[in-house]
């Protein structure tokens, strides 16, 4: 939700990625190689009334990727096991992928942060 009254800034950003099942052996190059496996495979999703969900919906659909909606995950990590376990593939962010590695450089870098932007408890405002 837009509001004048939150300031926004940009932290970072980062790209989508594929993530297979361990037998899966074949490269996804192109998108071709993408439409194969949508053919072969299925899509383990995320919600797509999440953020990362829609954002990725919105992609397989201007590059004319439609698949089956067989399964839907809120969580990054029961959609990792999900294709791990083989139930099919995903698309995904490296944050998404390992977030607690992610949390902790988070955790650092907010540690970081000059004093002016914390509170009396030693917390980032």
């Amino acid at each position: 939700m837009d509001s004048d009254s939150v300031v926004r800034y940009r932290l970072f950003s980062e790209g989508y990625f594929i993530i297979t099942p361990p037998d899966y052996r074949k490269r996804i190059r192109t998108i071709e190689d993408l439409r194969e496996l949508s053919a072969t495979m299925s899509l383990v999703r995320f919600n797509r009334n999440s953020q990362i969900g829609m954002q990725i919906e919105r992609y397989l659909r201007r590059i004319d990727i439609r698949v089956p909606n067989q399964l839907e995950f809120d969580n990054a990590d029961t959609l990792t096991a999900m294709v791990a376990a083989g139930f099919g593939w995903a698309v995904t962010t490296p944050i998404s992928f390992n977030w607690k590695a992610c949390i902790a450089v988070l955790k650092n870098w907010f540690q970081s942060m000059p004093m002016k932007h914390r509170n009396k408890d030693n917390e980032f405002q």
